[in-house]
């Protein structure tokens, strides 16, 4: 079996295109357990306690391009990367917009205030000379 890249290049998304190539994961890689259910599942964060009911409110920059967030979520929607609830989720994190020097507009999820809830994982890298 070849692997194919059945991505369409004229869009921007890669949602569901490692799902929809698992039997090449599976069984030409034979890739270990956890990608496999990271490719199945998505991964999934480490919590260590459940976070409390919140509500917070978008972020001044968010409000000052309220047409541009709108615009950005329109396309998130159409493109299947997020979905409207008919509820109020547990926790609703505020949106923000950065602008870098050229002027583009990108639209932030700001989760921050999860990871007091996640367990911290430490890495620590040693100098080549130790590794080697």
């Amino acid at each position: 079996m070849q692997f194919e890249n059945n991505c369409n290049v004229s869009e921007n998304y890669v949602k569901g295109k490692l799902k929809e190539s698992i039997e090449f994961w599976t069984q030409e890689i034979q890739a270990n357990d956890d990608i496999i259910s990271v490719i199945k599942n998505g991964f999934v964060l480490p919590f260590i306690a459940k976070p409390p009911f919140f509500i917070m409110k978008n972020n001044r920059s968010a409000l000052e391009n309220a047409a541009f967030v709108e615009t950005a979520i329109n396309d998130l929607l159409v493109k299947n990367c997020a979905y409207e609830v008919p509820f109020v989720p547990h926790n609703v994190n505020p949106l923000s917009v950065a602008i870098n020097a050229s002027g583009k507009k990108r639209l932030i999820l700001e989760v921050s205030v999860l990871n007091t809830f996640i367990k911290e994982e430490k890495v620590k890298f040693e100098e080549y000379k130790v590794a080697k």
